[in-house]
């Protein structure tokens, strides 16, 4: 509405990181929590730009520093009610910009349109709803809220496209983890979504606060990424919840999801072209053989299109009588990865990048390994 775009950081990065967004995002206004002074100038000498810097004032933690000129109570003062609403162009007009993680080098930029934006909103919540999703539910969710896109489009999902509360509670780092389990018991959570490993800490959180997750919490869903995982292990931690498995990477949003019948992740071909290649010669596999999910989406024909992106995560086709009438076709799921990334809580994770890291340190940096 105000014709900006927005750029949302992630606590957890470093100056030179967060340096590296400014810079390249070609960011004009900073907003900063007085708590994060230390890795705020670094990163603001690191990106070279003279931003206006809004401080605000952290209630919990004093530091008695500010980078700003302006703080932003002060800032909102200055904003007036005849404001003309400044709507976008057209779909290249960008109204936010996300980032990977930069687990290999500098974060990669994710820029949203407001068609392409609403339609990944919308599968989401289409998906939740048809899985079980209902008006007085309430939401809790453990997705993360920096740079990276998932904890804002899951919100914007169930916030813009269902009636259900929602707890925009976001990782442990976020929230810790006892306070989140206190959120679920007093809001009367009764759908969890997120990551599983995460979700399932909850519930040991839980009971080593006294409480039981089936008897004295509300939680009847759970939606997340099971991937590989045993579905039962996350059941049982929450007292028979029932969970639902998913799929999708921040590039595409949404691109598979689980009906009620749970037989398998239904692709919404209705907005994905998904191919499943051969990991070597990059040819297409016989349905039911594993190989690498490539992703076209239909629906973003916007500023940034997605035209066979290889995800390197591998699947397989569901062939056979299907149980809900979908005539989507269906993929197993997660199988694994056709590199040697992994995928932790959320973050994806390079092995070789960690050798960069130990090379800075002589110690560790000459070790040799030998065989027995």
């Amino acid at each position: 509405m105000s014709g900006a775009v927005l750029n949302s950081l992630n606590i957890r990065l470093d100056g030179p990181t967060i340096g590296h967004i400014l810079e390249h995002g070609e960011a004009k206004i900073l907003l900063t929590d007085t708590e994060f002074v230390p890795v705020i100038r670094e990163a603001l000498s690191v990106s070279g730009k003279d931003l206006l810097v809004i401080d605000i004032d952290d209630t919990e933690e004093d530091r008695g520093e500010r980078l700003g000129s302006l703080d932003y109570e002060n800032f909102l003062k200055e904003g007036t009610q005849d404001f003309e609403w400044i709507m976008p162009e057209d779909e290249w007009d960008a109204i936010s910009l996300n980032y990977t993680s930069g687990t290999t080098g500098n974060p990669q930029v994710l820029a949203f349109g407001p068609k392409g934006r609403e339609i990944a909103n919308l599968l989401v919540a289409r998906m939740y709803q048809w899985q079980g999703l209902r008006d007085k539910d309430v939401v809790h969710s453990v997705y993360g809220h920096g740079t990276i896109n998932g904890g804002h489009y899951i919100r914007e999902a169930v916030t813009h496209f269902t009636n259900a509360l929602f707890i925009s509670a976001g990782t442990g780092l976020e929230t810790p983890s006892e306070r989140q389990v206190s959120l679920i018991r007093d809001f009367g959570a009764t759908v969890l979504v997120g990551f599983v490993d995460y979700l399932r800490k909850l519930a040991t959180v839980s009971k080593d606060q006294g409480w039981d997750p089936g008897d004295d919490m509300k939680v009847r869903m759970i939606c997340g990424h099971l991937g590989m995982e045993d579905r039962s292990q996350v059941e049982k931690a929450w007292g028979g919840a029932k969970a639902f498995d998913w799929y999708g990477v921040g590039d595409t949003g949404s691109i598979a999801g689980e009906g009620p019948e749970r037989d398998g992740l239904y692709v919404w071909e209705d907005a994905h072209f998904l191919e499943l290649l051969d990991v070597e010669n990059k040819l297409t596999v016989e349905p039911g053989q594993s190989g690498d999910m490539v992703c076209t989406c239909l629906y973003k024909d916007d500023i940034f299109p997605i035209i066979r992106f290889n995800t390197h995560d591998v699947s397989k086709e569901i062939v056979g009588h299907n149980d809900s009438g979908m005539v989507f076709k269906r993929i197993a799921g997660f199988l694994g990865r056709s590199d040697n990334m992994i995928k932790l809580r959320g973050i994806n994770f390079f092995p070789h990048a960690v050798g960069r890291i130990l090379e800075r340190f002589e110690a560790v940096s000459y070790t040799h390994l030998r065989a027995h």
